[in-house]
């Protein structure tokens, strides 16, 4: 074949070679990125579904949460009122309360016992009578019940009055004072029971008429009631 045909044939096929190989790339080129954006679509998809459903889960435990601190508000407001009522019944309707000293009852009421504690968490018996006092009478007392025992005056049951601290023993000889509380009225007092905690009790029980030694009055309490 001369020279003169085979040069254009060369050009044709280069040619030819040079579209194949466009094409190819161009093909190539089209179709990564598809296949990327197809992955990439979904791994948005899963990330939107993941963040909703992590929203919703959120909102559904602050939605609960929100519920259980409405609950447990409603059951407080319930247990007050509850013993608001358990306590003009043991005390009777009749009688008038002082409002202060009913408070710090009730905000006291079944917190539990701790020897040596003087917190909400758990309170011994002269710790709760040094703190009740202070609160309600103003009345700044020493910290053991022997000490407290030895601060008062002593006086006669017949003549116990609200606020008066009402003192025991658990010795044989009743030598040392191991328990006290505040008298109220009709026979009551309240006291940080070692057994039940913070609780209102009858002196004519017969374990703490057992156990009872006698009773005190502070001295602003007697200088209030002109004694």
């Amino acid at each position: 074949m001369s020279k003169k045909f085979l040069v254009p044939i060369l050009l044709l096929l280069c040619s030819l070679a040079l579209n194949n190989k466009a094409m190819a790339v161009n093909y190539s080129h089209n179709d990564k990125p598809h296949h990327a954006r197809v992955a990439k679509h979904r791994a948005t998809k899963h990330k939107k579904v993941a963040r909703y459903h992590h929203r919703k889960k959120h909102h559904h435990v602050k939605r609960k949460s929100r519920r259980t601190v409405v609950a447990s508000l409603e059951d407080r407001k319930n247990e007050i009122t509850n013993l608001q009522v358990k306590y003009a019944d043991i005390l009777g309707a009749e009688a008038a309360v002082n409002p202060c000293l009913k408070e710090e009852i009730l905000e006291w009421y079944g917190t539990p016992y701790q020897y040596g504690g003087n917190s909400k968490n758990g309170i011994d018996c002269s710790a709760f009578v040094q703190t009740l006092m202070n609160d309600v009478y103003n009345v700044q007392l020493p910290r053991t019940s022997d000490e407290q025992y030895d601060y008062c005056q002593h006086i006669d049951t017949s003549n116990l009055q609200e606020g008066d601290l009402v003192f025991f023993s658990s010795e044989r000889n009743h030598n040392d004072i191991t328990h006290v509380g505040v008298y109220l009225q009709n026979g009551n007092f309240v006291h940080a029971s070692s057994s039940n905690g913070v609780m209102i009790s009858r002196l004519d029980d017969s374990y703490w008429e057992r156990e009872f030694v006698g009773a005190g009055r502070t001295a602003p309490l007697i200088s209030q009631n002109g004694e």
